[in-house]
């Protein structure tokens, strides 16, 4: 395609609007402004924006403009170290060196019109804990009445309508009940693996859509991070999150004292929702699970579509060894 003189034109007029406009993202991006649910969705989609700079850096090298170039080349090199902070290298597969326990998290979505196969899915991948979340009063009784449940004796159940219901079915037995995280339900479990005591945390963070409930969730966010920080065991916190990296309330929580079982064993990004929209492949890894530092992730795998708008995940862990 030969380049014309009005062509170079709109390229020149387009480059300035995209790299300031990149620039803002970035700077939003770092400030971890989120007060709106408009500020949430532009941190979330930032990486997406990353293939944008190449047509303000690319008409800058043409045109020889340092101040363009030099704003593209900015938002570039600063939008991959941010992306990277959410991908996951190929890692050696690392050998057992104690009993290791599969932990299952997925978001059957409200209304699921199968909630009982997204359930016995979770079962057959070996998992001896599964964590739900937006489980109603119908897809519990129909999850309960599944043959696969029958493997899991032990659960914490709190059904709720709408998105609020989650629960804890278990092969192992567990102690656990309902939590309140700034006014609303979680459940969570205690579990023993070697003799030691495990608290797991099956998290449903509010989705950050309007101004009230973006409050909810950044103090959501706080309040786990307290859990985290005052943990006197091994925890796992998973479920989901409604969050990617891009946002400052999970990098937060993250820095209490967790590490992602995804980033330790994982491979790319992981993405884990909208599974079945107009996209492809699903964009964000909302669904994640969280870890002290005395458990070791081993593997990390994706469960295939099973009615909901999120993959399930499926996490290998073990206690480190003491000492």
């Amino acid at each position: 395609m030969v380049e014309t003189a009005p062509m170079r034109t709109a390229l020149n007029w387009l480059s300035w609007p995209t790299a300031l406009i990149l620039t803002l993202v970035l700077v939003l991006r770092l400030t971890s402004s989120l007060g709106t649910p408009n500020l949430v969705a532009i941190a979330a989609v930032s990486p997406l924006a990353l293939p944008f700079a190449a047509l303000p850096l690319t008409v800058a090298i043409a045109g020889r403009s340092k101040m363009l170039g030099a704003i593209s080349a900015t938002c570039l090199i600063a939008g991959c170290l941010l992306i990277a902070q959410d991908f996951a290298r190929p890692r050696a597969a690392v050998t057992p060196t104690g009993p290791v326990v599969r932990i299952a998290t997925a978001n059957i979505q409200a209304g699921n019109p199968d909630p009982g196969q997204a359930f016995t899915q979770s079962a057959a991948s070996g998992a001896s804990i599964v964590l739900l979340q937006e489980i109603e009063p119908a897809s519990l009784a129909r999850i309960e009445a599944t043959v696969a449940a029958k493997d899991f004796p032990h659960r914490v159940l709190d059904a709720r309508e709408g998105f609020y219901g989650s629960a804890i079915f278990s092969r192992l037995p567990i102690e656990g009940d309902v939590i309140w995280v700034n006014g609303w339900p979680m459940t969570e479990a205690v579990f023993a693996l070697e003799g030691e005591s495990i608290r797991i945390i099956n998290v449903h963070t509010v989705a950050p859509t309007t101004n009230a409930s973006v409050t909810l969730w950044r103090r959501q966010f706080a309040e786990l991070a307290d859990i985290a920080r005052s943990a006197s065991g091994p925890l796992i916190i998973a479920g989901d999150f409604n969050a990617t990296n891009q946002h400052r309330p999970l990098r937060s929580l993250a820095e209490s004292g967790l590490d992602d079982a995804f980033i330790e064993t994982g491979t790319g990004v992981g993405a884990t929702w909208p599974v079945g929209s107009i996209v492809p492949r699903p964009l964000f890894r909302l669904d994640r699970v969280l870890i002290t530092d005395d458990i070791r992730a081993l593997g990390h795998h994706h469960g295939a579509p099973n009615g909901s708008d999120h993959l399930p995940i499926y996490v290998d862990l073990e206690l480190r060894e003491s000492g």
